[in-house]
């Protein structure tokens, strides 16, 4: 989401076909742009859009597959640079420092981006693998890892170190902050025959 104008759509595509497109729509006068990134640049994102996010005035979109996070200029949507050398990027996050986290499947850290010259400036070790949706507030970032035991990490930015974890239902995949300062962690429950095993989806609320 852009404030004050519209809402940035990521379109994974099908896996292998490097098909993946952003979208984007204005929801004040209900028109859709497909294909803004090919149309603004004219080279394709990849494959797997996994995520977006905007911080400090630039769109972050991570493609998965491709192991890369492209760097792009929100209003004229053109490329501004990237972040390589990725193994399979999910999610992406500012720490309002300069830096940024990126988490990726099957890992057990953040790596952590300087966020002007986009190049790898450390990494910060996690107890479990597969860390995925996280959320800035307060000078922490708290991130979602997915792997057993399934747990939501506590980091403080201003030094990079992992203070706490705290364990949530099986998988959980996406986290938010309310007006009150609590977290909400949305856990699915992982799926019949997983390795992990399967629980009731539910939602926790976590005070930080």
């Amino acid at each position: 989401y852009y404030p004050g104008s519209g809402v940035f759509v990521c379109n994974e595509g099908n896996f292998m076909y490097g098909n993946a497109s952003l979208t984007y729509y204005n929801p004040s006068t209900g028109e859709v742009e497909p294909q803004i990134f090919y149309n603004a640049n004219n080279f394709p994102l990849g494959d797997v859009c996994q995520s977006m996010e905007i911080i400090n005035g630039r769109g972050y979109v991570v493609v998965n597959n491709s192991g890369v996070i492209y760097v792009i200029d929100p209003i004229t949507r053109k490329y501004l640079g990237k972040i390589s050398g990725l193994t399979s990027p999910r999610f992406i996050m500012g720490n309002g420092r300069g830096k940024l986290y990126v988490t990726e499947y099957y890992s057990p850290s953040i790596k952590v981006i300087d966020e002007s010259s986009l190049a790898f400036i450390g990494e910060i070790s996690l107890p479990v693998q597969d860390a995925g949706a996280m959320v800035y507030d307060a000078g922490y970032v708290y991130v979602c890892a997915s792997a057993s035991p399934c747990v939501v990490c506590k980091i403080d930015v201003s030094n990079d170190k992992l203070m706490v974890t705290t364990p949530v239902t099986l998988s959980p995949n996406s986290i938010v902050v309310d007006k009150n300062k609590k977290l909400w962690v949305l856990s699915d429950g992982g799926y019949y025959g997983s390795p992990l095993g399967q629980e009731l989806a539910a939602i926790s609320r976590i005070n930080p």
